[in-house]
Parts: structure tokens; sequence; C-alpha cells
């Protein structure tokens, strides 16, 4: 009984200690600290079409992120992290319509592309896996500022045999501006939510994964009352100094 007792207090003090080193509450060794980060990003839209439904698809493509980040260290385990990013951001779609009076089928599809600088502002935690390994998750609002019109280019397909005359084929491919005001494009300005987790090692190198969920409607298209919002994954390494 005796060897059983001082078994279960050693388990308890080491889970005791293994506890208090996973979550440092300690007042922060260093007030601010300073990293870059580069990253792929991968992108498309949340959308709600009237009368499209599943007539418009979306696809996710990619692009890249880079840009720099502030922790504001409240304690060890803790920070507010503002950062500031120039993101390319991009994503397929197809858009296909049936005139039945005219039997008519128009099928567009578009391949977009846009740079943004990102503003996130989060609240970071960070729990000690090892000496040498930290585990981080981050989560809070996100700015997005469109930078210059973007791109979205069209090809146009489309296929008509209508009663008692030849049947027609044509194909062109345009190009418009990403951002505007027109029916087919996009605000320039986004916010919504950000979460995202990483693991630093020693001190300095930084793998991560951050996902966004823009909360604004970016359609521009308001007769029609499109609804379209941002979603996006970021992977990413980075250096703490």
């Amino acid at each position: 009984m005796k060897k059983l007792l001082l078994s279960l207090c050693m388990i308890s003090v080491a889970t005791t200690a293994s506890a208090a080193d996973f979550v440092d509450t300690n007042s922060a060794d260093n007030i601010i600290d300073f990293g870059v980060r580069v990253g792929i990003t991968s992108s498309n839209l949340s959308t709600d079409i009237p009368g499209q439904g599943d007539n418009c698809t979306y696809s996710w493509k990619r692009g890249f992120s880079t840009g720099v980040v502030l922790d504001l260290n409240i304690r060890n385990f803790f920070s507010i992290r503002p950062g500031f990013f120039i993101e390319n951001r991009s994503y397929n779609y197809t858009l296909i319509d049936h005139n039945a009076a005219h039997q008519q089928l128009s099928t567009d599809i578009g391949h977009t592309r846009r740079t943004a600088f990102n503003v996130p502002v989060l609240a970071a935690f960070h729990f000690n896996i090892s000496n040498t390994v930290k585990w981080d998750v981050m989560a809070g609002a996100y700015f997005n500022f469109g930078v210059g019109d973007g791109k979205d280019e069209v090809e146009r397909i489309v296929v008509a045999a209508p009663n008692n005359e030849p049947s027609s084929y044509s194909y062109s491919k345009s190009e418009r501006d990403y951002f505007g005001d027109g029916e087919m494009q996009h605000r320039s300005f986004d916010c919504g939510l950000q979460i995202g987790t990483g693991i630093e090692v020693m001190d300095h190198y930084v793998f991560e994964i951050t996902y966004q969920r823009g909360l604004r409607n970016t359609s521009a298209n308001h007769y029609y009352n499109w609804e379209m919002h941002n979603k996006g994954w970021t992977f990413s390494i980075g250096y703490n100094f």
C-alpha cells in the first residue's frame, strides 16, 4: 500500500510539473518578438447565387503570401499578434446558363487572380511541447485591402440549336478587372475571421497553417442579390528573430 501511495504521489507531482511546463504563466521573457513569414495560399469562394444553384461551381487555386508578424507578449503563454502581408490569391469558376426559349447553352469559364494587403490581428497562445518545440494556436480578425484592379479572364462558349434554324457555335475570350462596381466584379475591401496553428522549433523556425473566412459580402452584384464570401488557406514557414 505504501508503495502504491508513493507511486501515485510521484505520478501526481510529475503530472503537475508537466502541466506547469506546458502552460508557462510567468511574465514574458521578451516584450516584443518579430518574425517573417512566406507561404502558399489556396483560395475559393462560398456563394449564394439566386437562380444559379449547381450551375455555378468554384474551385481552389494557388497563390502566395509573404509578410511580417509582431508578437506583443502579455505572458509567456499568451500574446497579441498583429501582422502585415502581401497576398496573391486566385480561384476558378464555371457558370452554365441554359436558355430554353432560344434552345441555347452558354458556359463561362473564369480564371481569377488578385493581390491584396492582409492585416490580421490575432490572439496567440503558446504551449511548450518540449524544451525546443512550442505549439501555437491563433484566432482573431483579418482586414483585407485589394491592390490594383486584379484580373478575371473569361472563356465563353455558346451553343444554340433553335427550331427550324441551323445550329451555331461560338467561342470568345475576354478579360475584365476583378475589383470594381460591375455586376460580375468584387469589392476591394474584405474582413472576417482567421484561425491557425503552428509549430515553433528552437525559438526561431516556424511552420504554420491558417484559415480565413470572410464575413463581408464581396460581390458587387446588388441587383440580383448575389452573396460571395472569401475563404482560403495559407501554408507558411517563417523565422522569429
